[in-house]
């Protein structure tokens, strides 16, 4: 009886390990997974933010250049061509 209580005990340690190796390699996955989702999303901020950067500096320079434009032709005398 001591026998095959012993070899029913060692069957389920042997199940228990089983599972435990199964319950790690699922969250080395789903840890795997997460971390190529921050990576993505990382990589997605960095290129939103490069490219709000650019429509800055774009608006930066058009604005620069219609003030520009604006200072320059207030100063000038207006002509017939203008007003006709």
């Amino acid at each position: 009886m001591a026998r095959k209580a012993a070899l029913s005990f060692q069957r389920e340690q042997k199940q228990r390990q089983r599972q435990a190796q199964k319950d790690e390699a699922v969250r080395k996955r789903e840890c795997e997974h997460r971390e190529h989702a921050i990576a993505a999303a990382e990589a997605a901020l960095e290129e939103a933010a490069a490219a709000h950067q650019k429509k800055v500096a774009d608006i930066g320079k058009a604005r620069g250049h219609a003030q520009r434009k604006a200072r320059d032709g207030a100063g000038e005398p207006e002509t017939e061509e203008r007003t006709a």
